[in-house]
C-alpha cells in the first residue's frame, strides 16, 4: 500500500519473491461482485453507480476499506485475499500503456497495463 498527492492509497500485488526485481501489480480498478453498499458508504456516494464505485485506484481502495494497516498481508488468505476467478479468453484481454506514468521515460509507453475487452469497470481507457 503506499499514498499518492497526500491523500488516496493505492494497493500493488507483489507477485514474485526477489527483492529488487519489479515483479508487483497495481490494481486500477476492479468488479464489484458483493458489498456494494457498504464500498458506497466507504466512500460516501449515493448513487454513484457500480462503475465509478471501485473505478480508479484511490477509489478501489476506499471502497474495500484498504489502508496502510493492510501493507505486506498475505493476498493467499482473509482479511484481504484475491481468490481464483473464471479463466479470460486472451482475446478478450486487452493490453495497453500505463496510466499517469509520464515520468516513468522510455518505459512510460510499455504496454504493461490489462483489462477485460468492455468491462465497466476499467479506470481509463
Amino acid at each position: 500500500m503506499y499514498l499518492i498527492y497526500g491523500m488516496y492509497f493505492c494497493v500493488n500485488i507483489t507477485a514474485g519473491k526477489v527483492l529488487g526485481k519489479p515483479e508487483a501489480v497495481l490494481l486500477r480498478a476492479l468488479e464489484p461482485v458483493a458489498g456494494e453498499k457498504i464500498m458506497a458508504k466507504r466512500r460516501g456516494v449515493i448513487n454513484e453507480g457500480l462503475g465509478n464505485l471501485t473505478r480508479g485506484p484511490g477509489r478501489l481502495c476506499m471502497a474495500m476499506g484498504i489502508t496502510k494497516g493492510q501493507n505486506k498481508l498475505d493476498v493467499a488468505k482473509p482479511p484481504l485475499y484475491i481468490k481464483n476467478a473464471p479463466a479470460v479468453n486472451l482475446d478478450e484481454i486487452m493490453e495497453t500503456t500505463r496510466v499517469g506514468v509520464d515520468y516513468a521515460g522510455e518505459w512510460k509507453n510499455s504496454p504493461w497495463r490489462f483489462y477485460i475487452k468492455g468491462n465497466k469497470y476499467v479506470s481509463k481507457k
